[in-house]
């Protein structure tokens, strides 16, 4: 969640402030919400450990006992939990004890104190306590609400780079040149760039790979994105190395697709769960490509052949944003690339849920490259409800058309939106930007596309609705908390 402007700039210099040491923060959170409070302590506690401490006659011996029980760093936050008869005078006595004590608190070990409470604290602080209020760095005053912050991102797909490709060339380096002039016509700031899918053209060699890996570093840096924390990418068909399939893996997934029903599904969790011994089998037809994810995105996002899916929680001026990057090609070729026979994997898709749930999040977004009416009929249906019960917006490739559909069912909705090929070939090449807006439920998008006139360049994609508005759900918003009770 947002805490508006001012409030976002108050909580960036406590955060400073915090980085810089265990025992450099005293500051003091203000607001007459419980909420925006709750909002902050729980950022917090992503830095470091948080106690929470009652106001009380003894809050120094409090404070003390933490310190020492505590084998790390930590903050203690001093809250009245629930207002009630006391607290008044509980803080009346907190103020004049931490004001005496202000020095030797910089002696008890690894402390950040914080002082959380009305607006009305600031002032009783600066009456009561004037030596603990002259090493308060910072007063973080916020607003009585929550906004949820606005996410925009920049999605391309099918570049399909190949090599000594002149023509190709062309087209690339005019997007690299044209999309800030497009995003910001559209006052567009990618927090994100997702990339889905066939990256490279008909299999990996060093140069396609190379030739990817340069295009997709400009892209990030012309929009601003740093593609160790917000590039996310997932593998396609013809990203998929099919010299590496052993003749052992490529009869047993033929034997594979030849089950049905309950028997299927067992036989492909095994696969993903690595009971059969496959897993590493299978994802020998991606090493190619997970190194070129671990040279733009970093060892620590990086896909493995092991697991070329990965989850990752995207903090975005404090919307905090669940992303799945599933894999829906450990199974493509050598000749599986046709509709309904596409394995993604129920497996796959439980334990990414399960991390995005164990991460919270308020909007969740599921990137994959094969549309869903491509994946094998025996899990089609099951992935379809999971998806459309769990995920806010689902991102493909794969059909080289720009696309967008709402799906809804009961209080259970999604938009699926699909990227046009972004190679120059025959087909009509694009991409799109898209802002979700959490407070106004809504999603829009913008589709560009390639023109060959006047020796080439990107335009808004006149076959396709601009600036087109979809309704979302947003309906997993997590209620902030932080911290324990020590009261």
């Amino acid at each position: 969640m947002w805490l508006g402007e001012h409030g976002e700039a108050a909580y960036a210099r406590l955060e400073r402030s915090l980085r810089l040491g265990p025992d450099s923060g005293r500051a003091l959170v203000t607001s007459d919400s419980v909420d925006v409070r709750r909002e902050v302590q729980r950022r917090i506690a992503r830095l470091l450990r948080v106690e929470v401490v009652r106001p009380r006659p003894d809050i120094v011996s409090s404070i003390h006992e933490v310190v020492a029980a505590a084998a790390e760093p930590v903050l203690v936050w001093v809250e009245a939990v629930a207002s009630g008869e006391g607290d008044a005078e509980a803080w009346r006595q907190t103020h004049a004890a931490l004001n005496m004590s202000r020095d030797d608190l910089d002696r008890v070990g690894a402390l950040s104190l914080v002082l959380a409470g009305p607006s009305s604290l600031e002032a009783e602080v600066r009456t009561r306590a004037p030596d603990l209020m002259a090493v308060i760095r910072p007063v973080v005053a916020l607003g009585r609400e929550l906004e949820p912050s606005s996410l925009s991102w920049l999605h391309v797909s099918d570049l399909h780079v190949r090599a000594e490709d002149w023509q190709q060339q062309g087209m690339l380096d005019a997007l690299v040149r044209d999309v800030p002039r497009l995003l910001g016509e559209r006052e567009i700031d990618p927090d994100a760039v997702f990339v889905t899918g066939d990256v490279i053209d008909r299999g990996p060699t060093e140069a396609k790979v190379e030739g990817a890996r340069r295009f997709l570093t400009r892209l990030c840096e012309v929009v601003g994105v740093d593609p160790r924390e917000r590039l996310f990418m997932v593998a396609g068909n013809h990203d998929v190395d099919r010299r590496a399939i052993s003749k052992i893996i490529e009869n047993d997934q033929r034997a594979l697709l030849s089950l049905r029903g309950a028997e299927f599904a067992k036989e492909v969790s095994e696969r993903l769960r690595g009971d059969a011994g496959g897993r590493d089998g299978y994802g020998a037809r991606l090493q190619a490509w997970c190194e070129l994810t671990r040279e733009l995105m970093g060892d620590a996002r990086g896909m493995t052949p092991n697991q070329p899916w990965r989850t990752d929680i995207l903090e975005v001026r404090g919307l905090r944003v669940g992303i799945a990057s599933l894999c829906s090609v450990w199974m493509s070729g050598p000749d599986e690339d046709v509709e309904g026979r596409v394995v993604l994997g129920a497996w796959q898709l439980r334990e990414a849920l399960g991390e995005l749930e164990r991460g919270g999040g308020d909007v969740r977004i599921a990137a994959m490259h094969h549309p869903l009416g491509w994946v094998h009929g025996a899990e089609r249906r099951d992935l379809r409800e999971t998806l459309l019960s769990e995920f806010d917006v689902v991102l493909h490739g794969h059909e080289h058309e720009a696309d967008g559909i709402a799906e809804s069912r009961g209080r259970s909705s999604m938009v699926v939106l699909g990227a046009a090929a972004g190679h120059g070939g025959v087909e009509a090449s694009g991409m799109l930007a898209a802002r979700l807006d959490p407070r106004a439920r809504s999603l829009t998008t913008h589709h560009f596309a390639w023109s060959k006139r006047d020796g080439g360049f990107w335009c808004a994609d006149p076959t396709v609705a601009q600036a087109a508005r979809w309704s979302v759900g947003v309906r997993r918003v997590v209620t902030p908390t932080g911290g324990r009770d020590r009261g």
